[in-house]
C-alpha cells in the first residue's frame, strides 16, 4: 500500500512538473515566434523606450499654468514655451540628416546617389504616406478641439482593426480567426485605459474628423510598410525619400496656415534649444527612425501591440515621474492587453514582404559602391 501510495504521489508530482515545464515551452515558442531574432526583439522594445518617452517628454514640457475650457468640459488645454510647429519641423529635418549619415555609413556617396538617381520613382510613392501623416498630424489639433483627449484617444484606437483591414487589402494576407479575436480584445484593452476618464462622447459629423484620422494613420503606416518590403533599397535609403517628402508636405501645409515663417524664425527655433524641447526633437527622430526599421523587419500588426503596451508603460513612468496615480482602469486594461499578446502570440502575422531581388540589381549596387 505504501509502495502504490508513493508511486501515485511520484507521478502525480511529475504530471505536475510536465504542466510547468509545457507552459514555459509555450511562452518561449511564443516569444520566438514574436521575435525570431534579436534584432527584431530590440526593434519591438525601442520603439515602445522611444514612444513612452515621447509622452513624458510632452507633459515634461508643459507649463505650469495651464488652464481648462469649459466648452470641452473642462479639459485641460496645455500651452509650451516653445513652438510645435518648428518641433515637428525640426524633427523630420534631423530625420533627414540621420538616414542620410546611415546611408553614407553603409555605401559612398556615389553609390547613394546612384540609388536615389536610378529610383527617382520612389520619391513619387513616397509623396503618399508623407500627405498621409501630414493630414492626420494637423488633424489631432481639430479633433482634440472637439472632444476631449479622453474620448479622442478612446475613438483612435479603432485604428487597430482599421489596419487589419489595410493590411489584408494592400499584402492580400488574409489574418486567421484567432488574428482578429486577439485585435478586437487589444482594442477592447486600449478603450478600458481610457474609459474612466470620458466625460462624454457625441458622435455627430464632428466624428468625421477623426475618422479621416484613422483611415489617414492607418493607411499610412501600412503603405510605408509596403514601400519598405516590396523594394530593394536599403532603409535608411527609402528614407531619404519618405522624409524630403515630409518635410516638403509640412511646409506647405505651414504656408498655407501662413505660419512658416513664424516656424522657421529665429525666435521660434531659439526656443528649441531648452533642455525638453531638445530632446524631445532627438527623440521624435529615434522615433521616425526606429517606426521606419519597426515596419520594415516587423510588420503594422505587431506595432499595434507596441502601441498597447505603450498605453500601460506610459502611465506607469507618469506616477513614477509625476506622481499621477494609477486607476482601476489601468489594471483591467494591462490584463485585456497581455491577454491578446498571449492569443496572438499561438499564431503571430509572418509577413516579410521581401521580394527576391534579382542579381543584376545587387551588382548594380555592389558596383556603384566599389566605385
Amino acid at each position: 500500500h505504501y509502495f502504490i501510495q508513493s508511486n501515485l504521489s511520484f507521478r502525480v508530482g511529475m504530471i505536475g512538473i510536465g504542466k510547468v515545464w509545457e507552459r514555459k515551452l509555450r511562452f518561449v515558442d511564443g516569444f520566438y515566434k514574436l521575435f525570431p531574432d534579436f534584432r527584431s526583439f530590440f526593434i519591438f522594445t525601442s520603439y515602445i523606450a522611444l514612444s513612452c518617452a515621447h509622452g513624458l517628454l510632452v507633459r515634461a514640457s508643459q507649463k505650469k499654468g495651464t488652464h481648462t475650457d469649459p466648452e470641452l468640459d473642462g479639459a485641460t488645454i496645455s500651452s509650451y514655451d516653445y513652438n510645435p510647429a518648428t518641433v515637428v519641423l525640426l524633427g523630420e529635418f534631423c530625420k533627414l540628416l540621420v538616414s542620410l549619415g546611415l546611408s553614407l555609413h553603409d555605401y559612398s556617396a556615389r553609390a547613394v546617389v546612384g540609388m536615389l538617381s536610378q529610383n527617382r520613382e520612389l520619391a513619387l510613392k513616397y509623396i503618399v504616406p508623407a500627405i498621409l501623416y501630414c493630414i492626420y498630424n494637423n488633424l489631432m489639433f481639430i479633433s482634440l478641439a472637439n472632444y476631449d483627449p479622453a474620448s479622442y484617444y478612446i475613438l483612435m484606437q479603432f485604428r487597430v482593426v482599421v489596419t487589419g483591414v489595410l493590411f489584408q487589402v494592400i499584402f492580400k494576407k488574409y489574418l486567421t480567426r484567432s488574428q482578429w479575436i486577439s485585435l478586437l480584445i487589444l482594442t477592447l484593452g486600449c478603450v478600458v485605459r481610457q474609459a474612466g476618464l470620458v466625460t462624454r462622447v457625441v458622435l455627430d459629423g464632428k466624428i468625421v474628423t477623426v475618422a479621416v484620422q484613422v483611415f489617414c494613420s492607418c493607411m499610412a503606416g501600412v503603405y510605408n510598410e509596403f514601400l519598405l518590403k516590396s523594394g530593394s533599397l536599403p532603409v535608411s535609403v527609402q528614407n531619404l525619400f519618405f522624409y524630403a517628402d515630409s518635410l516638403l508636405c509640412n511646409l506647405v501645409w505651414l504656408g498655407f496656415e501662413g505660419n512658416v515663417f513664424k516656424a522657421l524664425s529665429y525666435e521660434s527655433i531659439r526656443t528649441t534649444w531648452s533642455f525638453y524641447a531638445a530632446w524631445l526633437v532627438l527623440n521624435t527622430t529615434g522615433m521616425g527612425i526606429a517606426t521606419s526599421f519597426f515596419l520594415r523587419y516587423l510588420n503594422s500588426i505587431m506595432k499595434n501591440f507596441a502601441s498597447g503596451l505603450e498605453l500601460i508603460f506610459t502611465p506607469l513612468l507618469a506616477h513614477f515621474f509625476f506622481g499621477i496615480p494609477v486607476s482601476f482602469s489601468l489594471v483591467a486594461s494591462v490584463m485585456l492587453i497581455l491577454i491578446a499578446i498571449c492569443l496572438y502570440s499561438r499564431n503571430p502575422v509572418k509577413n516579410t514582404g521581401l521580394r527576391k531581388v534579382p542579381d543584376t540589381e545587387l551588382q548594380e549596387v555592389k558596383t556603384c559602391n566599389t566605385l
